[in-house]
């Protein structure tokens, strides 16, 4: 670019073929004023382009697509500024030190490397734009305006050049090089100019750097913090799903399991029971052959052997029921997807506070960021709480239960009690009076078993009370997990107000209102 400001060199012996060191003050060496040479001028700028390049580096690492975007954005513009900077930069300094060959050519190319980079401010400033939402209009608005004077300080680099590359030409055109005509030519303002204006360049790109670095490292910050919550959410999740996916075992051993085996068990116990009062029975006709006795027993042994078959049947249908018993998982799920809506809509708006550079952003978010935390886990601290103090309630439901089976048992003992007197009323050499009255007592035995039914209307209330025991755990489970919503949202809300109140921020609405409902989850069938 600067061969030309070689050819100023030459104030010493002129040489036709311009290969002379450019040693002009303000050239590769020294100052003609006060804004240095253009080497070094150049290297400083180059130096600004690497931080910008290396600044914006950290964006390739962010871990959520909520900044992605803007992020991505800031790091084209910053990238592109490097790409399309560079080779201006790096060759105005090779210009600079070594002036040989054709200056035109030279300069055409550095002006046509400027010319890329003014053309692609439009893109720069589109794409930059489109981070206002993230950024806000502030550091929007600063990144634009550096965008516009690196933009126009570039032009007034190309109007200088094409000063210095007019010199240049008609230095080359001498045909007789004597130190006084080439002196006269050399355009020592104009190199002075153009320092002026790398200077500048320097000024706003200096600037811009630890403004770069900060919109940079807020982003990461809010990336790290968002991050972070994300996985406090997600670790949560997993917690409960660990807890949660244990249910069915324990309401199966602890729950389903016991009231089985209690209503196998009394089953059990019957049929045993039943079957030793028909021995006692056919015993007794069999000590007794006569005709009373034997049509005493035959019609006694259908009503015992009825009551024994009604209540298995009976027995059996609650069995197969409690087989259906299951703790409903959508409410708990429900729960935490609705903590984590009113935790991204809170984060949200102490994120933009730190990536727009609101004031106060920077105290409010280290005296609230780690309250965030506590939510979720105390949310799932709670769930945990729900469901398995549901589970205890229906394991002990199902133990009490058992203590209403045993008022069936002592009914049915009684029942079967007062046919064993009968039968255990005569032996082998019992008078036949004694005969005769154990035949009295089967009959009114018979007579009094037939028109009772105690035992089914004791299976029928303890089924109705163990599905009203269900339910009324339904209800406490439900009750729960509402009041875990409500709690959830206080705590979101309340921090809300909180952060808005250390930003100096008044809310003209309370958007996390609409998740301050009623949940209303029931158990499976």
């Amino acid at each position: 670019m600067f061969k030309l400001i070689v050819l100023i060199l030459l104030a010493s012996p002129v040489w036709s073929d311009l290969t002379v060191p450019a040693t002009i003050a303000g050239a590769s060496t020294g100052s003609s004023g006060t804004n240095g040479n253009i080497v070094a001028n150049n290297d400083r700028i180059l130096g600004i382009l690497n931080q910008f390049h290396t600044i914006v580096e950290n964006l390739y690492y962010l871990e959520l697509p909520e900044l992605s975007n803007a992020s991505e954005n800031l790091r084209l513009v910053m990238d592109s500024l490097v790409e399309v900077g560079s080779p201006i930069f790096q060759s105005l300094s090779n210009v600079a030190k070594i002036s040989s060959g054709d200056p035109e050519k030279a300069f055409n190319v550095v002006r046509a490397n400027i010319k890329t980079a003014v053309d692609l401010n439009e893109d720069h400033i589109v794409l930059v734009n489109q981070t206002r939402l993230v950024l806000g209009d502030n550091t929007t608005n600063y990144f634009m305006d550096v965008l516009n004077n690196l933009t126009i300080n570039l032009s007034n680099v190309s109007l200088i050049l094409d000063n210095i590359q007019r010199a240049a030409v008609e230095i080359q055109s001498l045909s007789k090089k004597s130190p006084a005509a080439v002196n006269a030519l050399v355009p020592v303002n104009d190199i002075r100019d153009l320092n002026v204006v790398l200077r500048q360049y320097i000024v706003i790109g200096d600037a811009a750097v630890p403004e770069i670095r900060s919109v940079v490292n807020r982003v990461r910050t809010v990336d790290s913090f968002l991050t972070r919550i994300s996985s406090v959410v997600s670790q949560q999740r997993q917690l409960f799903n660990a807890s949660f996916s244990r249910m069915p075992s324990y309401i199966e051993s602890n729950v389903l399991s016991n009231f089985r085996r209690s209503l196998q068990g009394v089953r059990t116990q019957i049929t045993d029971r039943y079957g030793n009062v028909l021995v006692g029975v056919w015993k007794l006709n069999a000590l007794n052959a006569s005709e009373i006795m034997n049509m005493t027993t035959n019609r006694t042994v259908p009503v015992v052997q009825g009551i024994a078959d009604n209540v298995a049947n009976n027995i059996d249908i609650i069995v197969n029921q409690v087989n259906q018993l299951e703790v409903a998982s959508a409410g708990p799920y429900e729960v935490l997807n609705r903590t984590e809506e009113m935790l991204v809509a809170s984060t949200h708006q102490i994120s933009l506070a730190m990536t727009q550079r609101v004031k106060n952003a920077d105290t409010c978010f280290a005296r609230y960021n780690y309250e965030f935390d506590k939510i979720p886990r105390n949310v799932y601290s709670q769930l945990y709480t729900c469901v398995w103090d549901t589970a205890s309630d229906l394991s002990q439901v199902a133990s009490n239960l058992n203590y209403v089976l045993r008022l069936m048992v002592i009914e049915l003992n009684n029942e079967f009690t007062i046919v064993e007197r009968c039968t255990n009323m005569v032996s082998r050499n019992s008078p036949d009076i004694t005969k005769n009255q154990a035949v009295a007592c089967l009959e009114s035995a018979r007579s009094y078993l037939a028109n009772r039914q105690v035992p089914l209307q004791q299976l029928v209330d303890y089924q109705r009370m163990f599905q009203k025991e269900v339910s009324y755990s339904a209800e406490r489970y439900n009750f729960c997990l509402t009041t875990t919503l409500h709690q959830s949202y206080a705590q979101s809300f309340r921090l809300y107000e909180l952060i808005n109140e250390c930003l100096n921020i008044v809310p003209t609405v309370t958007p996390m209102r609409k998740w301050y409902g009623k949940l209303t989850i029931g158990f499976g069938k």
